[in-house]
């Protein structure tokens, strides 16, 4: 209630699966009932836009599970679902178990059956995909999202919370006791801050634009950097054509569903050298 009062307008869960035993063997805390208790209770208030986070590819994760966890997810309606794949990072618990072979994660060919099931299921529950892993319904997509997609600037406030101004990432302190004091005397509360190279700034027009479904404007990517994208980018953009990954049209460079499945190999091609 209280941030409702201040204005919050929109709600995240990170459900990330509606069964127990995988939520507890992936380390979460929640329940699939005290997700459903909050999610009434946040409607109850009057949130009337909330997302909610869900994850495939993870371990144990069966084909079934994820159809039963996308269907009950849909029955309640919320105005947005980000569905994403399980990344496995270095240096974390999964990827330890991963390289002792002592992890089951769905194979390639399952990953591929839940990933059509997500678009298949939500578009029959009337949700549209806007980018790689989200969708919403009619008037509903995050426009934070966008915003961050399109190289947008952005503050991030809390623990944590990361921001993009003038060309520089930010990223702020991950202590709470260490916010909360900084925050009390008026210091800065950044803990990292870096500044884009132009050739950074690329990259990212480049991925996060590709992103989303609708893909990139030329004519935006020639007039943020002052030159045309095929003066740098030629010869990788036609081998994706050729290779039936990336489609040109009018203004817009987008990717076919092809290569939204393949999108990470698509993207390395466009890193630059440095």
């Amino acid at each position: 209630m209280l941030m409702k009062n201040y204005g919050v307008n929109r709600l995240s869960f990170g459900l990330q699966s509606c069964d127990d035993k995988l939520l507890k063997r992936i380390g979460r805390i929640h329940t699939f009932n005290e997700f459903l208790e909050n999610y009434k209770l946040a409607r109850k208030i009057g949130f009337t836009n909330i997302n909610v986070d869900l994850m495939y590819g993870l371990p144990n994760l069966t084909i079934e599970i994820w159809k039963y966890t996308l269907e009950k997810i849909c029955e309640l309606k919320p105005e947005h679902i980000s569905a994403y794949s399980l990344i496995i990072e270095e240096g974390t618990a999964f990827y330890s178990l991963y390289e002792k072979n002592k992890l089951e994660i769905p194979s390639e060919d399952d990953e591929r059956i839940m990933d059509k099931m997500t678009k298949d299921i939500l578009k029959k529950y009337g949700y549209h995909q806007y980018e790689i892993s989200n969708f919403a319904l009619p008037e509903k997509e995050c426009e934070h999202n966008k915003v961050y997609w399109s190289l947008g600037e952005y503050i991030g406030v809390g623990l944590a919370s990361s921001s993009y101004i003038d060309g520089y990432r930010l990223v702020n302190i991950d202590n709470m006791n260490e916010y909360i004091k900084r925050v009390e005397n008026n210091d800065n509360v950044v803990m990292e801050k870096h500044k884009n190279s132009r050739e950074d700034e690329i990259e990212e027009f480049i991925f996060m634009g590709l992103r989303m479904l609708s893909g990139i404007s030329l004519s935006k990517f020639n007039k943020k950097f002052g030159v045309d994208i095929n003066s740098i980018y030629e010869h990788v953009i036609e081998k994706n054509i050729r290779e039936g990954l990336l489609v040109v049209k009018d203004d817009f460079m987008y990717l076919t569903s092809k290569g939204i499945e393949l999108s990470n190999i698509v993207m390395s091609d466009f890193i630059l050298d440095k």
